[in-house]
């Protein structure tokens, strides 16, 4: 995938320390190819395809000039007859308001649809500047201020969804439902990227006998990603001005890197939205996982999961994505996200040592992981765990003891919604943990460090007698703790 190998390429770069003599070298070598960049970009300002005309007689084009990026955009719209109104925010790609084309019909017997194509993409004109979720929300504004009708509906899938999320907060009209399809970008972006490279592990294709192989060639994987300074992406690319103007002048490279760059930590608590979250289980550029921290982050969210969809669900599973669609914008009843209920008679010990690919849930005293690799922790509530030398994926965890909760040594753990509660520190030591949605509360410090340790969090918060806030960002910790380093941060920024 040409957007996938770019970014590492930027990454490993900027990692390196030749990285500034190869720049030098390409910049020499490649002069040319900025003027020429920069000429085409300017001609490419102007749409040079016209809007279709050989689409269904009820189908609308038209240009409108939206406001942000001073260009146009095309919108369709057909539906015209009905009262409620649905915006539709496409993904990456050049195909743009193309994705939607097998469930307009299908959406517009009911509503009045709007879909578009964001500038950059489709039939709409590629003006200069950041593609940004936050920038293309705005557009979005302004295309529901001139053609939305009273009722207002959002339906986004993978970019969209996150522009949607953004557009949800900023919008001056209503929105009655939201629907997120396979949102791309949310998770911080070292954790994102570390899910684009890794290697499918099919039970379907790949013997028993490989996959805890593969299991272990993607956590190598996910250790260079780590490694090669994932937060210097922006500084890399805007230092160089060959660089940007390659991105730039490319639609896709343009908004996923501006995507990633985005930060939703504090956003999600605040969507006020009856929301629809629809995953394809597969999906292989936005992970499940994702899905299901929205899931609990979005009040009152629900969550749908189509079995053997990826990516695209609206296109390889159609039927079953339209039956949901039609549930999620159909009038419903107020109800509030279905809690996760515990057994609190913890008074059993989990033992795992040397055991690979093993499932665990329920609820426990204390949980001790050793030399266990690809272990699934899914619904647990314990006092203690500790995790030495093994390969662990934790969901809906739920830790609260009175001394210290968690302890991993030379570990990898990554965690999808949890709440832990400590009166010390959790204790990292030569280990790697991949926290997203997750709560730390502390009475001391968080999270303290003896052996140099990585962590990432996403749209996460910490709670601690030294640092209150979300938190979502790469840190790389040696002998201190977690808010030292994140009031730092704070300095350095104000």
């Amino acid at each position: 995938m040409p957007l996938r190998l770019f970014i590492i390429l930027c990454l490993l770069a900027s990692h390196f320390s030749y990285a500034d003599s190869w720049l030098n070298k390409v910049k020499s070598g490649y002069k040319q190819v900025k003027e020429s960049v920069t000429s085409q970009s300017n001609k490419e300002s102007k749409p040079t395809i016209s809007l279709p005309n050989n689409m269904p007689e009820d189908w609308h084009y038209s240009y409108f000039q939206e406001p942000i990026f001073d260009s146009k955009i095309a919108i369709l719209q057909t539906g015209m007859q009905h009262k409620q109104s649905i915006l539709l925010v496409h993904g990456l790609g050049q195909l743009g308001m193309k994705d939607w084309y097998s469930t307009i019909p299908f959406l517009a017997k009911k509503y009045h649809i709007i879909a578009i194509d964001l500038p950059g993409f489709g039939y709409s004109e590629k003006p200069s500047g950041r593609y940004s979720p936050t920038n293309y929300a705005l557009i979005l504004n302004a295309v529901v201020e001139t053609f939305s009708k009273q009722k207002l509906n959002v339906i986004g899938h993978s970019m969209g969804g996150a522009v949607s999320l953004r557009f949800s907060a900023i919008t001056t009209k209503p929105i009655d439902k939201l629907v997120l399809v396979d949102v791309a970008g949310i998770l911080e972006k070292t954790a994102f990227i570390k899910h684009t490279s890794k290697l499918p592990v099919n039970e379907n294709i790949i013997p028993p006998v490989f996959k805890n192989i593969m299991v272990q060639l993607n956590d190598v994987g996910g250790s260079i990603v780590e490694m090669t300074s994932i937060n210097s992406i922006s500084k890399f690319i805007e230092s160089s001005d060959l660089t940007w103007d390659l991105v730039k002048s490319n639609s896709n490279i343009n908004a996923a890197v501006s995507l990633i760059e985005e930060d939703f930590s504090q956003l999600l608590p605040q969507i006020d939205v009856d929301t629809t979250i629809i995953w394809g289980e597969l999906d292989n550029v936005a992970p499940l996982r994702t899905g299901k921290v929205l899931g609990v982050q979005i009040k009152g969210a629900k969550l749908h999961v189509i079995k053997g969809a990826d990516h695209v669900p609206m296109k390889s599973h159609s039927d079953e994505f339209q039956h949901l669609l039609a549930s999620a914008l159909a009038p419903s009843k107020v109800s509030k996200a279905p809690k996760l209920v515990s057994n609190t008679d913890k008074k059993t010990n989990l033992l795992c040592d040397g055991k690979n690919d093993q499932i665990y849930s329920g609820s426990y005293n204390e949980i001790i992981l050793k030399n266990c690799s690809n272990i699934q922790l899914i619904n647990i509530n314990a006092n203690k765990m500790d995790v030495i030398d093994s390969l662990v994926n934790a969901e809906n965890l739920t830790l609260h003891s009175e001394g210290r909760a968690l302890t991993a040594i030379e570990s990898v753990i990554n965690m999808t919604n949890a709440k832990i509660e400590t009166q010390q520190a959790l204790k990292l030591s030569g280990s790697r943990v991949d926290a997203a949605g997750v709560e730390l509360i502390a009475f001391k410090n968080s999270i303290n460090v003896d052996v140099e340790s990585k962590i990432i969090f996403s749209v996460s918060s910490i709670h601690d007698k030294f640092y209150q806030g979300t938190v979502h960002g790469a840190f790389k910790l040696k002998e201190q703790n977690i808010s030292q380093l994140l009031n730092k941060n704070e300095k350095n920024v104000n």
